[in-house]
């Protein structure tokens, strides 16, 4: 008894370190690998200008397609003719973004400029997006853009805005944006950049970056407040907390990590969840709440 006892100790350490391990990448650019000043065939990016307004350029400087109508450009500061002296158009990495210049005005009508991701399949938990961004300069006006999440199609009337806010204004520093995608979790997604700035200058994106996991990761603060009961049970466990927080969905997963019963909830504080279809062992359960993920063991008899 005393060995099965340790190897089962183990078994679950083992699985605790397992689950806050494990985030993977599932789509990353750095926007590097494309030609120099390219406004289409952008790799797997869709790029929409509907706008579709003529854009401002640089005196004394010139590089491929500049004034013309475009949404995103590969824009490289040390490529363009002579090259750019100002190093607020240095890439946050490598030597090239996308830029979005601003469209030259038409009565109220400024940029509406969209960067589409390929399609990308999320994992179970902590799906996040996350790219740095900032303004070309603020003398004009910051930039100003939202981010959005399509789960049928690249049509701009297809995506939800994520980000806080009518949009999000940048500043002239480089600053990482990140963005919580679980709601779309085990979803084939696209995620858009769209530019809605007015009559500003460029707006910069640089090393767009998707993560997930397979496994929860494991929040032993936010555990400590959980409490399951009756454990050892029979047919059924009861799952309260102290601070109100609400659980959105268990998983409840043998000691191979296998899922073998899973359960939605609308939010709850408090939950019972059956188990009588459970063959007698050692269980844990993976809970999502409003805070975050935790796990539980529970012993069914």
């Amino acid at each position: 008894m005393k060995l099965k006892l340790l190897v089962l100790f183990f078994m679950l350490s083992f699985m605790e370190m397992k689950a806050q391990e494990g985030v993977q990448t599932l789509f990353e650019d750095d926007f590097e690998s494309y030609d120099n000043f390219a406004i289409a065939d952008i790799g797997q990016w869709t790029l929409r200008d509907v706008d579709n307004l003529p854009t401002y350029g640089f005196p004394g400087i010139e590089f491929p397609n500049m004034t013309q109508p475009l949404s995103f450009i590969v824009f490289n500061s040390g490529a363009t003719t002579p090259a750019i002296p100002w190093n607020n158009w240095d890439a946050y990495s490598g030597e090239k973004v996308m830029a979005a210049f601003a469209a030259v005005p038409e009565d109220s009508l400024g940029n509406d400029d969209w960067l589409i991701s390929p399609k990308i399949r999320l994992l179970d938990y902590q799906n996040k997006v996350s790219f740095f961004a900032k303004s070309s300069t603020v003398v004009d006006g910051a930039d100003r853009f939202k981010v959005g999440v399509s789960t049928t199609d690249t049509e701009v009337s297809s995506f939800t805005v994520i980000s806080e806010g009518a949009y999000v204004e940048t500043t002239e520093e480089w600053i990482e944006y990140s963005y919580d995608l679980n709601q779309y979790a085990g979803q084939d997604v696209y995620i858009s950049i769209n530019c809605v700035s007015f009559d500003a200058f460029t707006f910069l994106v640089d090393d767009f970056k998707v993560v997930g996991s397979e496994t929860a990761s494991i929040n032993k603060a936010l555990a400590s407040q959980f409490l399951l009961f009756p454990n050892p049970t029979i047919n059924k466990v009861n799952l309260t907390n102290s601070g109100n927080i609400l659980v959105s969905k268990v998983d409840v997963r043998d000691l191979n990590g296998r899922t073998v019963q899973s359960f939605d909830f609308n939010s709850e504080p408090s939950l019972e969840i059956d188990v009588s279809q459970l063959q007698a062992g050692v269980y844990l359960l993976h809970i999502t709440t409003n805070e975050g993920f935790l796990t539980k063991k529970i012993i069914k008899k």
